[in-house]
């Protein structure tokens, strides 16, 4: 006879060799990369789903680094052991004061009431592993009979719901506006390309479906198709290749509102103290967005709630959840109703693997659902820290510290360091440059961490975990932000980890008079071909920022990099300068490459109150103003209010506007000077483009056609007339549209549309103007409350005014006819 708790061990082990057999099939290799690890996953699944007879096994607790290194060996059984107590939280029941081993805990549960949806409460304290698989929580009430479930998961519930406080309010700023309720508003669409774009991929499932740039592939990649699964597992490649599992995204849309998963990642550490989940630099319309794409993917049911609006909350039975939250131990991991720890268990330096514990479900323990590996290595971290014959617990060095901590927030996810982690091999293809410039893995993959010790000072690595440092603006990728709390001594492991004999900085760089001026020249050589310094950059430079770099990077690892980039960081870029240890620039010091290392040292650090090098002087004293005369000028570009394709078109009777081809609406339009083209021409990666005029308007962020079925729009390009005016042409359901915008003699805007319909039995409406306030002058005629004064010629149907959650839009019908021509005049 088989138990259960075996069966789930027995199918989930034959789920992973299914897996890992299916992953070398040739068929599998051809498919689309995106989809492998799902696909294969499903097909395992399927397959077992028929062997198995019906047995279903519950999933083992998702833990990233152990499912990516420990099970496979690429990490030992026993560090994988003390990943998992400390992800597992265990020793926040058995004590202990071991480094290693503090808890992750839960999530802090003092808002639970408004944000977690009070069924989905309720399923998963019921039964956690079939509500969340892979969930690090146990399954407490496993010890209770079954006659007295119901009536527990019904009190903590109600506790729970106890727990409500308003959500933080989110101010707006001078660069980021704040829409009523902006959670309401979330655009699935943008979620999806930020979702994929920013980094959510390296954690989480990527959708087959989303296309990506084409790169060119590295060489590793071109040797890795070349090679057969045996040869990969020879050369040591497997890990390379090995498709990297997701942490899973179940049924968000049952457990959250829009409002509340929304305030989540703007602010995951708000709730997940822990800090597993980082904190992107996401604006509330970001947020949003990602919100919407997540639990529109789901699929998991009806679409999610607004907000939750909790019903008046039993006192008595609260009060009876409260004791019991307390009784159970769930208050060992989780702040709630300032309910305090109860509940003790075994010391953790007393246990031995052969105890009866959690381990074993069997015991009558919380059921954590551990699958046979996972067991192993908690066994194996036990037996490891057995006093030794000296009375003394083993303990790691700040490397094995280091390394365990970066397990912890699965920054392996992202980052290798000394050949552990990095991006996996089928995600790498979400990782992009802004303008999609290939540059090379280094360009636009995050940088090892291998000797990052050695080479940040302890601050900088503070500031780039905390996610301050701004360092790669052109990657679309961010460096999220995690607590101080649990980064805390990240920085000082790292350093003691890679730390060398250290030479201090003025007998390493002594500073001489003629260092300035030497460094100066030096920078102009050839730095500056590939970096910034103090903002200033030559056209295509995708380097990091210099000006700073003295107050980041230690001294001694300065001079090594400069003196042979490739041995401190294999495959970069970067080109030695001074080859054999001697300069190539004679002119300086006669190439002694000491004295030059110096210099450049001793400029960047006074950058800020020297002159340029002579390549950045010149190339700032150009001037790349447009100036429309004879005829109109355009430029695609990225611009604040057009988005990253705008086309902004500058007319010659000194009126300029952009169009927003992404979402195909008139987005802004300006008097005055048009645009300069430096940035968008030489710098790849700048912010958007600045208008250099003035009087400027801002259009209604809506689209200007309306159908009942509420169609998408296509952009489908443009075309210049014999004066280089542009039509910009797009489509929608049953239309094709010609929108040609030209200028008045006294600079307004005149917008002349020619819509032909191929299905004329849709209705069809036009929005000429939306906003908070209308000023209505007559039928044709509307102002808003900017002082945009729109007038329609060429509809004879009256419109009507309506009102919506933002204020009021003006819509009127186009009549049905094959052929509808119609202008829109723009005065302010």
């Amino acid at each position: 006879m088989v138990s259960a708790q075996s069966t789930g061990g027995l199918m989930r082990s034959a789920e992973n060799v299914l897996v890992s057999t299916l992953e070398n099939m040739d068929f599998v290799n051809r498919l689309p990369r995106v989809n492998h690890c799902t696909l294969i996953r499903s097909i395992a699944f399927a397959a077992l789903a028929i062997l198995g007879s019906g047995v279903t096994a519950q999933e083992a607790p998702f833990v990233a680094g152990f499912e990516r290194f420990a099970r496979h060996g690429d990490i030992d059984s026993a560090e994988g052991g003390r990943l998992l107590i400390s992800e597992l939280s265990c020793v926040a029941c058995h004590a202990s004061e071991q480094q290693s081993l503090q808890p992750k805990r839960g999530p802090n549960l003092s808002v639970a009431g408004v944000q977690l949806s009070s069924d989905w409460m309720k399923r998963f304290i019921a039964a956690p592993h079939e509500t969340k698989p892979g969930t690090t929580m146990p399954h407490i009430l496993a010890t209770l009979p079954a006659k007295d479930r119901e009536a527990t998961v019904v009190a903590i519930t109600e506790f729970l719901r106890a727990q409500q406080a308003e959500f933080p309010v989110i101010k707006a700023g001078g660069a980021s506006a704040v829409p009523h309720e902006f959670w309401k508003h979330g655009d699935p669409s943008a979620g999806r390309k930020l979702f994929h774009r920013i980094g959510c991929v390296a954690c989480h499932e990527p959708d087959p479906t989303y296309e990506t740039v084409e790169t060119q592939p590295t060489v590793l990649s071109l040797v890795l198709e070349q090679l057969s699964p045996d040869e990969i597992e020879e050369m040591g490649l497997a890990s390379a290749t090995r498709r990297v599992a997701s942490v899973p995204l179940h049924e968000l849309s049952k457990k959250y509102s829009a409002q509340s998963l929304t305030h989540f990642l703007l602010d995951p550490h708000r709730t997940r103290i822990s800090g597993r989940m980082p904190k992107f630099d996401l604006n509330v319309v970001q947020a949003a967005d990602i919100a919407a794409w997540i639990t529109q993917r789901d699929g998991s049911g009806p679409s999610m709630a607004s907000e939750f609006h909790p019903a008046k909350v039993d006192q008595p039975l609260a009060e009876k959840g409260r004791v019991l939250f307390a009784a159970l131990g769930c208050a060992n991991c989780h702040s709630a109703g300032k309910v305090k720890p109860s509940a003790t268990a075994k010391a953790w330096g007393t246990l031995r693997a052969t105890d009866h514990s959690c381990l074993n479900s069997a015991t009558g323990l919380p059921d954590f659902g551990l699958n046979d590996d996972q067991q192993q290595a908690i066994s194996s971290a036990i037996d490891s820290a057995m006093p030794s014959a000296t009375g003394q617990g083993d303990s790691l060095d700040a490397d094995a510290l280091a390394r365990h901590t970066l397990l912890q927030f699965n920054c392996f996810a992202c980052h290798q360091r000394d050949k552990i982690g990095g991006v996996g091999r089928y995600r790498k293809a979400c990782f992009e440059t802004f303008g999609n410039i290939d540059v090379g893995d280094e360009g636009r993959l995050p940088p090892p961490l291998t000797g990052v010790g050695h080479k940040l000072l302890p601050k900088s690595l503070e500031d780039v975990f905390s996610g301050k440092a701004k360092l790669r603006p052109h990657m679309t990728i961010q460096m999220p932000g995690f607590p101080q709390a649990g980064m805390r001594d990240l920085p000082t492991q790292l350093s003691r980890a890679d730390q060398q004999d250290e030479i201090a900085e003025q007998e390493l760089f002594p500073l001489e008079d003629e260092h300035m001026a030497a460094g100066r020249i030096l920078l102009d050589t050839g730095c500056v071909q590939c970096h910034s310094l103090q903002g200033n950059m030559l056209p295509g430079v995708v380097g990091v920022e210099l000006s700073d770099v003295t107050n980041r990077v230690r001294p001694q690892w300065f001079r090594d990099f400069l003196l042979d980039p490739a041995h401190l960081k294999p495959g970069t870029r970067m080109p030695s300068f001074f080859p054999d240890g001697k300069g190539q620039l004679k002119t300086v010091y006669g190439g002694d490459a000491s004295r030059q290392i110096s210099a450049l040292w001793h400029y960047l650090k006074q950058s800020a109150n020297q002159p340029l090098p002579q390549k950045l002087e010149k190339s700032r004293s150009q001037n790349f103003e447009l100036i429309p005369e004879d005829r109109p000028l355009l430029l695609r570009t990225f611009m604040k209010d057009a988005g990253t394709h705008a086309i902004a078109v500058g007319l010659p009777e000194k009126i300029s506007f952009a169009f927003d081809a992404e979402r195909v609406r008139l987005a802004t339009a300006w008097k005055g000077r048009f645009l300069d083209a430096q940035g968008t021409w030489f710098v790849r990666f700048a912010p958007p483009a600045e208008q250099l005029g003035d009087d400027s308007i801002v259009f209604p962020d809506a689209s200007l056609f309306v159908q009942d079925n509420d169609a998408e729009m296509r952009f489908q390009g443009f075309r210049l007339d014999p004066s280089g005016v542009p039509t910009f042409l797009y489509q929608m359901a049953g239309c094709d549209v010609q929108d040609r915008i030209t200028a008045t003699t006294d600079r307004q805007l005149r917008r002349k549309l020619t819509i032909r319909r191929t299905a004329v039995d849709q209705t069809i409406w036009i929005r000429p103007l939306s906003g908070k306030t209308p000023g209505q002058k007559d039928d044709f005629t509307m102002t808003d409350e900017n002082g945009l004064k729109v007038t329609v010629v060429g509809l004879s149907s009256d419109g009507e005014v309506r009102r919506n959650k933002n204020g009021y839009e003006w819509m009127l019908p186009l009549p049905a006819n094959a052929v509808v021509e119609m202008e829109l005049h723009y005065q302010w």
